[in-house]
């Protein structure tokens, strides 16, 4: 099962449950008001650190020097472009 919050989504993992990971309050019928618990944000922290970890291997593995700077100076467009969508 996976869990989405933010835009985020993460696998729950083996012996955990929704219920551990996020609570829900229902307001009324139109609207539900959710909160990622410390676990969920544990496991979505971790999450990301895996994934930018493994970008940190993959840009030292398979680029240049040349190519990491290149990808450096598209940083601010693609800022850019991230806060436009």
């Amino acid at each position: 099962m996976k869990v989405t919050v933010n835009g985020d989504t993460a696998e729950v993992p083996e012996g955990w449950s929704v219920g551990d990971l996020v609570r829900a309050r229902v307001d009324d019928r139109r609207r539900v008001a959710v909160a990622v618990t410390d676990a969920g944000r544990e496991l979505l922290l971790n999450r990301e650190h895996a994934v930018v970890d493994a970008m940190v291997r993959a840009l030292a593995a398979e680029f240049t020097s040349a190519e990491r700077h290149q990808l450096e100076s598209a940083v601010p467009l693609l800022d850019r472009l991230a806060h436009r969508l």
